[in-house]
This record gives structure tokens, sequence and C-alpha cells, in this order.
């Protein structure tokens, strides 16, 4: 199936909406673009509207290609793309252990030791589960924290299970929205 076009740009046979190793992540595109990944936020639009990024990128790519369906695709895979990707925050674990020892009232330091009492393994535990719930692996938040993954494994089970632990966390969470505003 061959696309015709008007203009000298030859048009690829198929797309298909290409790798994430070349498309999305900045390298040139089939359509001889280079695009983006990172996630709109809210500055980035200058009043505009949330979708003049996506019209933006729509315009360069009918431009080289004119084509309209690949010009959709195009914009369709990298909107996929970003609502997969969560937002890129700066210094998370950081910003989480600080919330988290302010909530237990502990240095953040104390963590990362090895001390094994109830207030500070449950501390530890809470950080782990904000953590993987920022798509941080359980291995990573491990390695991170100098643990075994069952450790980990056992902390994330029992901030699930523990109400006063769950409460905790969500009051994290809160503060953790309020720092990020």
């Amino acid at each position: 199936m061959s696309l015709q076009t008007n203009s000298p740009v030859r048009a690829p046979e198929i797309f298909d909406g290409g790798s994430e190793h070349d498309t999305l992540t900045g390298k040139a595109s089939p359509v001889g673009l280079t695009l983006e990944s990172s996630p709109p936020s809210a500055n980035d639009d200058d009043g505009r509207g949330p979708y003049a990024r996506y019209a933006e990128i729509f315009s360069r790519v009918y431009g080289n290609t004119a084509s309209i369906e690949i010009a959709l695709e195009v914009v369709d895979a990298l909107r996929t793309r970003e609502a997969v990707l969560p937002p890129v925050i700066p210094d998370v674990p950081n910003l989480v252990i600080k919330v988290v020892a302010q909530l237990f009232s502990l240095k953040p330091k104390l963590l990362f030791g090895r001390n094994r009492h109830r207030d500070v393994t449950s501390a530890r535990y809470v950080v782990a589960w904000l953590l993987f719930r920022r798509r941080w692996s359980k291995a990573k938040i491990a390695s991170f924290f100098d643990l075994d993954h069952s450790t980990v494994i056992h902390g994330l089970r029992l901030v699930a299970r523990d109400t006063n632990l769950l409460v905790a966390a969500h009051k994290a969470e809160q503060f953790l929205a309020l720092e990020r505003e």
C-alpha cells in the first residue's frame, strides 16, 4: 500500500508508530521529524490551551508528509506514550523521605540505618510504599535502603494490611501533593 503525496517528500509505506528508540526519544522519525517525549506541563502551552503542542506536532508531520493518516498516528502514539509516563519530579526519593520523616517525627538519616525499632521500620515501609506507587521496583527500593527485596515486600504488605500505616501513607501523599504545588 503506497501513499500518494503532492509534496517532494516521499512518505513511508506504512507508519507503524515506530519504536520508542527512534520516533519518540528525540532521534529522527520515519517522517524526518524530531519529537520530544517530555510530558506536557501546565506552563508549556503559553496560554494557548492544553492541545497546542499536539496541534503543532500534527502540523509539522502533515507539512512533511501531506498525509492526515500518518500525522494522526504520530500524534496518537505520542499521546499514548505521555499517558503512560509519570510526570518527572526531580529528587522524588529525598522529598518522600523528608515528608515521611516529618510525619513520623524522625530524622531522615534514621531511615537508612539498621535500626529495627517499630517507628523507624514503619516509616521506612511507608516510604517504600510511596516509592512503589511511583513505579519504583521492589529491587530498586531494596537497593536504595540497602535492604533485601523480601523485606521490602513484607513492608508493602504490612502497609496495605495495617490501617494506621495506610492512613499515614495517605497523609504523606497529601503532603507530597502540597509540596509539588
